[in-house]
């Protein structure tokens, strides 16, 4: 990526206005698995300021170099800068130390519609994301079966925040004995859907939650004892419930979550029982909230 350019995929070719592309018909892919004369590439992507990359598939990434930060970041390093990056997916990636597909060092993110699928690190954390001395804002974006040897599963992010807005985390999985969600406590949660791998002692976080907002959130199949957080929890679906406004300790009734399917049935108890207090106005589909009497718990609006 180079400063002040924007990238867009999803086209045929013969469009003369981006509206006109189609993401779903016209896949664009960056395959860095044979990048680096045959090798694949330590970062699939080197982000930029004032850039944005706009509907790819971002895969084939191996950041398993020796050299300062070669060992991070296998499908994207973002440094000193702070692109946007929509519509895309991070798929496969790998890295030896954080990051499996994005590492962000000294810099932010905004990551929007985004699915992060089966990347991983080897040996530290953040199987999808890794952050250290940034931040990063997600919104309406997947993680789905990422791995990291420890430290997060799907982020790393120890002494830094992240804003997480309507997403869905399934089946991510840290190596280590009490393996987490994300690694930090400086987050806010917002209209998420999160379902453990099924592992035991698997948690949201490794810490006391002190700096952490969980809103109008379902978090299913974990361990971890929410009661005895700091956090600021309301509205909420957790295991064994937690002090605060509106929490259940209830089966959330997804619809079909063998086969993938973690909208909610017609009589979950999670349908109406959020709060508008900060709720975004579309769910991670992009229908428009509420769709009922009240807004839902969950990624998912009913």
């Amino acid at each position: 990526m180079r400063p002040g350019v924007h990238l867009y995929g999803g086209f045929a070719g013969d469009e003369t206005v981006r509206t006109q592309r189609d993401l779903e018909a016209n896949p664009t892919r960056i395959d860095g698995s044979r990048a680096r004369e045959g090798e694949a590439a330590y970062h699939v992507v080197a982000a930029a300021s004032f850039a944005t990359l706009d509907g790819f598939t971002i895969t084939g990434g191996n950041a398993n170099g020796l050299g300062l930060f070669d060992d991070m970041g296998g499908g994207m390093f973002i440094m000193d800068c702070a692109p946007v990056i929509m519509n895309c997916t991070f798929l496969g990636n790998e890295a030896k130390s954080d990051g499996g597909a994005i590492s962000i060092w000294d810099g932010s993110a905004e990551i929007i519609h985004c699915t992060f699928t089966d990347n991983r690190t080897l040996n530290h954390g953040g199987g999808a994301l890794s952050i250290s001395k940034g931040e990063a804002t997600i919104r309406r974006s997947t993680f789905i079966r990422n791995v990291a040897a420890s430290y997060g599963s799907a982020i790393e992010a120890s002494g830094n925040f992240i804003d997480i807005e309507n997403c869905l985390f399934v089946e991510n999985e840290c190596l280590e004995d009490q393996g987490t969600l994300i690694y930090g406590d400086e987050f806010s949660m917002n209209n998420c859907t999160v379902v453990g791998s099924g592992k035991a002692n698997e948690s949201l976080s490794s810490s006391a939650l002190e700096d952490a907002s969980i809103i109008n959130t379902i978090i299913w199949n974990m361990d971890q004892d929410f009661s005895k957080t700091d956090a600021t929890i309301r509205h909420s679906i957790l295991p064994g419930g937690a002090p605060g406004e509106g929490n259940l300790d209830l089966d959330p009734l997804f619809v079909d979550p063998e086969n993938g399917d973690y909208r909610l049935q017609p009589n979950s108890p999670a349908i109406d029982a959020g709060t508008l207090d900060g709720a975004p106005q579309n769910d991670l589909d992009g229908t428009p909230r509420p769709q009922g009497a009240g807004i839902d718990m969950g990624a998912f609006e009913g």
